[in-house]
């Protein structure tokens, strides 16, 4: 559940109420205009009886702090609210004693300095860490509870293909999701797969050590599906660009939907490389749907999969005896450069070693994809 900023502990209170008596002090003194309820007044010595809105440091400068003083006039008892500016100047805001210029944002996210006064606008200063801005307002971000471990370092983020492991069903099993994770990190760059392993370098390795509530179901006859708004969130949270989840239930199976992976632990161990290479845009190398009837395809999406036996054995060109054309590349009438590959084979249980790596294509094509990488 998320809650709006607030302060929580009696010294920021204590703190603002000192800053609101400041402030009426130098009301009372004539030194300071007020504004309120569309009139402009100037009230004397012991004739203030003010809820002051006090740009003062704290983790919520809309709170108003209640500041009176004795008062000689009795026909207004309630507190006004009211917004104090230095001599009714609105070029800037007084922040902590210093002067903020108009339209500026404060040292503390979301405030902005409009007419005078401080007022929550995340959409142009953010919100700090933490929080996630809901319109104009900041709102705590539970995300931000759940520790994430980095595993494999090679560089800045923002040079590097980073990837989350996240665990589901693996309550009281922590220790098995760490095995878990660690195999599929073996298996992606151990040497098996050369594409993956000698990009190794361009890649960064995290792990969620929480368990949070991925809520992953079966989907279809083979796959799962699991709530991908959350991953995205944690994702953006840690800005990272890929996950894969790793499902403690539900026997042979897997899916990918970028940026996310979603694998059952009992498949093979070569099943997450398998379901990530999906996220590098490579077809499966196997013939699941029907015959293809329609136009020509978008080679980008056809790319590991040749559309004709003709194109399929054109490939001899760039894969001199390597080509051998089999039908079945995702439609039954689209043919495969090789009979078995990573991306051809079953996951269930341990498979064949040609199975382990990937064809050619898919080879050079992986490559290519991680080349945008450094």
């Amino acid at each position: 559940m998320t809650k709006a900023l607030s302060p929580h502990n009696d010294a920021y209170l204590d703190d603002i109420l000192r800053a609101a008596y400041i402030l009426v002090e130098d009301l009372a003194k004539g030194t300071w205009k007020i504004r309120g309820r569309g009139k402009k007044d100037k009230y004397g010595p012991n004739q203030i009886i003010a809820k002051a809105y006090v740009p003062y440091i704290g983790q919520d400068l809309r709170y108003y702090a209640l500041a009176m003083t004795k008062t000689k006039n009795k026909s207004d008892p309630l507190p006004r609210k009211i917004f104090v500016t230095e001599k009714n100047n609105f070029n800037s805001c007084n922040y902590n004693g210093e002067l903020i210029p108009e339209k500026t944002c404060s040292e503390i996210q979301p405030y902005y300095c409009d007419r005078g006064r401080f007022i929550p606008k995340a959409t142009v200063c953010g919100c700090p860490e933490g929080y996630l801005p809901q319109g104009d307002e900041c709102v705590f971000d539970e995300i931000g509870q759940y520790e994430v471990l980095p595993l494999i370092i090679n560089g800045s983020k923002s040079r590097k293909l980073d990837v989350l492991f996240l665990a589901d069903k693996y309550e009281g099993n922590e220790a098995k999701f760490e095995d878990d994770v660690n195999i599929a990190i073996d298996t992606l760059f151990g040497g098996e797969i050369p594409a993956y392993a000698d990009n190794y370098s361009k890649f960064n390795i995290y792990m969620m050590a929480d368990n949070p509530n991925l809520n992953c179901q079966p989907s279809g006859t083979r796959g799962l599906t699991c709530d991908i708004p959350l991953v995205q969130r944690f994702l953006n949270y840690h800005n990272i660009d890929k996950a894969i989840v790793l499902v403690n239930d539900f026997e042979n199976r897997g899916s990918a939907f970028d940026p996310i992976v979603g694998v059952a632990s009992s498949l093979s161990k070569y099943a997450p490389a398998h379901e990530f290479t999906h996220l590098l845009n490579i077809r499966d190398e196997y013939g699941y749907l029907g015959q293809y009837t329609g136009p020509p395809p978008d080679p980008n999406y056809s790319r590991n999969c040749s559309p004709s036996l003709e194109s399929c054995e054109n490939l001899e060109f760039e894969f001199p005896g390597q080509v051998q054309c089999w039908a079945g590349c995702v439609y039954s009438n689209w043919y495969r450069m090789v009979p078995n590959s990573l991306m051809g084979c079953s996951s269930d249980g341990e498979i064949r070693e040609e199975c382990r790596t990937l064809s050619p294509i898919s080879d050079k094509l992986v490559r290519e994809e991680l080349n945008k990488y450094e």
